[in-house]
């Protein structure tokens, strides 16, 4: 019996495939949710790596607007790739789009905005952090649940993040919300 679950957890090299998380960040994101979305993705890496022969699944990537240097609101500097970084064809995307005091801002910048966009048909997973909401508004992706473009406190913001999140699914160019399994 024993050897029937170890053998259940060897997967071979070929059967792994890699995710591309990205994290959508701009001046004046709030760090500690975007920390925990990365600490989550760096976690189930692990325990992946755990397992004979299997690579990490999962790739974390900060994107901005332009690339490179971005202030989060508690002013630590983060470094981030441009928006259009190369991706393979192939691999899966979740994008997460950060909260904050910046998120406001974020939404008037029409590159962020377009790319966002364009994203939703071909990622798996779109799932905005607190106010980043306010940003896939603004790229024509509504959600079902009220905005939070308002002022939200880090204890509302960090009270959010306790409870389940709803994830958001492409579809025929639409973003459904499903229920989580």
């Amino acid at each position: 019996m024993e050897s029937d679950k170890r053998w259940s957890l060897q997967w071979s090299k070929s059967n792994w495939a890699l995710t591309r998380t990205d994290i959508l960040v701009f001046e004046g994101f709030a760090l500690p949710e975007v920390a925990l979305v990365i600490e989550i993705f760096h976690k189930a890496n692990a325990l992946i790596a755990s397992l004979p022969e299997s690579p990490p699944p999962y790739e974390v990537t900060l994107l901005s607007a332009a690339g490179g240097r971005v202030a989060s609101s508690s002013s630590v500097l983060v470094w981030t790739e441009h928006l259009d970084c190369r991706r393979r064809k192939d691999d899966k995307r979740l994008v997460f789009i950060a909260g904050g005091s910046g998120a406001r801002d974020a939404c008037k910048e029409q590159r962020m905005v377009e790319w966002l966009s364009r994203q939703h048909s071909s990622s798996e997973l779109i799932q905005p952090i607190a106010e980043g909401r306010c940003v896939l508004e603004a790229a024509g992706l509504s959600t079902t649940e009220p905005s939070s473009c308002g002022d939200t406190s880090v204890r509302e913001t960090n009270t959010s993040l306790t409870q389940p999140l709803p994830h958001y699914e492409s579809s025929n160019k639409t973003l459904a919300q499903v229920s989580p399994s």
